[in-house]
């Protein structure tokens, strides 16, 4: 009796009862069906259920593993394989027939004779089986492969070498900002090249043969000419590290970085600027120092176009940095800004204390600007062209200290006017110079944005005549050696007043019968030679006096008459009443009215003291008729210093009037030294 059987394209076909169990061919769509069913023990009967979200989907189980799946019920009738245990299991015919099931590949059936061979033509495609399988989650293989990749990352340096792998991950940054810490107090960097080119630059070369002279032999020396140098930074490291208490100026912790536009000679820049020098090694790296009399320095090559120069402290301080180097610091966006195009950068990032000293030591005329110190870090960019553009950002902890901040800048102008003021009827004749000047002050622009107060200034003065007019109280050279020692001293007297012990003050002309010299000496490096002084003896006393024999060489007056004693000095301050100076009173910073920048710390003095004798130079300004007590009589010209270390030589025939200005320290006369 014929049997039907259903395709899975939905065509019954009837098959004689001979053929039953046996394989036969739909001739509609050709697929492979089979008549009679015949469940083994190895595949459990299926049973069809409707979807009740999706009724194009048959569910069913494999017989041998328990496995659920389902598939689209047109394949009903056709064999699929298990996904977990790979039994073959027929999928059943939907509508509650069940469905023909085939043997496993296993046991295979020969077709009937008259049938052709059976091909998988008519058999569901993978893509249409797709849902017979079970749903496998992607994400977990996503961050599999996301971990092998991180993995392989890591490992390329390890296994190329970190050298290779910094090639191509290499910082972009100038090869000597590198040299600047991120976390130093400050820095000044110059596009030399670029300001020596500019009209103010060109007309003092111009004008001044003695400059254009000078500067072309030092060009000659160090086979490097300014426009050679495209940037020079200036690096503060720690301020207090350049004037530490019983600190040398050779352990002073600053230096200078160069970048030249080509390659220089390095043995003629050592002759130049190191003479007799000697190699040495720090930090694995190697540097020359020289310390004879005429030069104390270190040079340090860091490439054929980047060399440092500086104090031998400031040289290692220089190499600590690249041994060990920082990332990150107040210094960072200033740095930055160096990299661009601004002719002039300055970054500063004062310590606490610091600025503490500096709103201490500020005269009673400038207290309202001293919100301003309590500035985090400050950034100075500026450039020099036919006018002269300036912005100082002020960076605060917070937008309430900045608001105070502002207020004190725009204060700034008042007191810069009243300098001006005073300045233009100490000079009348340089009436233009100063409207322009005060031109420029008052379209001076403050703002505020948030933690951050910026200052515009933008100055049309002609600089190409405001130079040579500067010029004019020009510094003597620090080659002559009187300038250099003069500074130094200056710099100890400012190392000695921010020493907490000394509350603020600088030292007495005569403490105990000894000079200020002596009590200078903890500041210059000289502790041990301290030690030795009993301090509550006077200078000539049995155990005080043959310590003059070791005299510290600042002391020593280079242009001094040759045979003269080793002892004597001419380096002297100004004592009396109007004096900064006057026997054992001790002068606190903020007591200078007329301003550290306006009035003499130190002179050259035409009479020679024993270093330790407190004798210096008497003022009483009703008396005051000459200037033969200042300078070498043989020189038309006397130095002096001021309390910030400002050098400046003037001319015996100078203006008493001015002279009696800048020796006061609070008599509010209108001065420009």
């Amino acid at each position: 009796m014929p049997v039907l059987v259903s395709c899975s394209c939905g065509k019954q076909l009837r098959v004689p009862d001979e053929v039953v169990g046996k394989s036969v061919r739909c001739p509609v769509c050709k697929a492979v069906v089979l008549a009679t069913p015949s469940a083994p023990a190895t595949i459990a009967s299926a049973s069809a259920s409707e979807s009740d979200t999706d009724a194009a989907m048959v569910r069913f189980t494999c017989g041998a593993c328990g496995k659920e799946m389902q598939a689209l019920a047109e394949y009903g009738g056709q064999e699929t394989g298990c996904p977990d245990c790979n039994a073959s299991v027929m999928i059943p015919v939907r509508g509650g027939v069940p469905g023909p099931a085939r043997q496993p590949p296993a046991a295979v059936h020969a077709l009937p004779p008259d049938l052709p061979e059976p091909t998988d033509a008519g058999m569901p495609s993978a893509r249409r089986l797709r849902a017979a399988r079970p749903k496998r989650r992607r994400w977990p293989w996503v961050g599999g492969a996301a971990a092998l990749l991180l993995l392989g990352l890591g490992l390329v340096p390890w296994l190329f070498g970190y050298g290779v792998f910094f090639y191509f991950f290499r910082s972009t940054a100038a090869p000597d900002l590198a040299l600047i810490p991120p976390d130093a107090q400050g820095f000044v960097t110059i596009r030399a090249a670029d300001v020596w080119k500019t009209d103010a630059l060109l007309h003092v070369r111009n004008v001044h043969s003695e400059f254009r002279e000078a500067i072309k032999k030092r060009e000659t020396d160090l086979g490097l000419a300014v426009t050679d140098c495209e940037r020079v930074t200036l690096v503060f490291k720690d301020v207090d590290g350049a004037f530490r208490p019983g600190g040398d100026e050779r352990d002073a912790a600053w230096w200078i970085v160069c970048l030249t536009a080509r390659p220089y000679d390095k043995k003629k820049l050592l002759d130049g600027l190191a003479p007799g020098s000697v190699e040495l090694s720090y930090q694995n790296r190697r540097y020359h120092v020289s310390d004879g009399p005429a030069s104390k320095g270190a040079v340090y090559f860091h490439s054929d176009r980047v060399f440092v120069v500086g104090p031998k402290g400031g040289v290692h301080a220089c190499l600590d940095h690249l041994a060990s180097p920082k990332t990150d610091g107040p210094l960072k966006a200033a740095i930055k800004e160096a990299a661009g195009t601004h002719q002039l950068v300055i970054g500063i990032a004062p310590k606490p204390k610091d600025a503490e000293n500096l709103r201490k030591g500020l005269p009673a005329a400038m207290q309202p600007l001293a919100s301003l110190f309590d500035a985090q870090y400050l950034l100075v960019t500026g450039d020099v062209k036919t006018s002269l553009e300036l912005e100082i950002t002020f960076v605060f902890a917070d937008a309430a200290r900045a608001g105070e901040a502002t207020q004190a800048a725009d204060a700034l102008r008042t007191v810069v006017a009243g300098r001006l003021d005073q300045a233009r009827k100490a000079r009348p004749k340089d009436k233009e110079l100063f409207d322009q000047l005060e031109s420029t002050v008052s379209g001076m622009k403050v703002g505020q944005k948030k933690e951050l107060v910026i200052v515009q200034i933008k100055s049309d003065v002609a600089l190409a005549g405001l130079v040579p007019e500067l010029a004019r109280v020009r510094s003597v050279s620090l080659a002559t050696g009187t300038g250099e020692n003069l500074q130094r001293l200056a710099r100890a007297m400012q190392a000695y007043r921010a020493d907490p012990k000394n509350n603020n003050h600088f030292p007495a002309a005569d403490r105990g019968g000894l000079s200020w010299r002596v009590h200078l000496l903890p500041y210059l490096g000289e502790e041990e030679l301290y030690r030795k002084f009993r301090l509550n003896e006077p200078y000539n006393s049995p155990w005080n006096a043959p310590l003059k024999e070791q005299m510290p060489s600042v002391f020593r007056t280079p242009e001094a008459p040759e045979g003269l004693a080793p002892f004597m000095t001419s380096y002297q301050v100004f004592v009396g009443p109007n004096a900064p100076f006057s026997g054992n009173r001790q002068l606190a910073a903020q007591d200078i009215a007329d301003g550290q920048s306006n009035t003499i710390a130190i002179a050259d003095a035409a009479a020679l003291v024993e270093w330790t004798r407190p004798g210096d130079i008497p003022f009483d300004p009703a008396n005051f008729t000459t200037t033969a007590m200042l300078g070498r009589p043989s020189l038309p010209r006397f130095t002096v210093v001021m309390f910030d270390g400002s050098l400046y030589t003037y001319s015996r025939s100078m203006d008493l009037n001015k002279l009696k200005a800048l020796i006061t320290y609070n008599g509010g006369e209108p001065v420009v030294p």
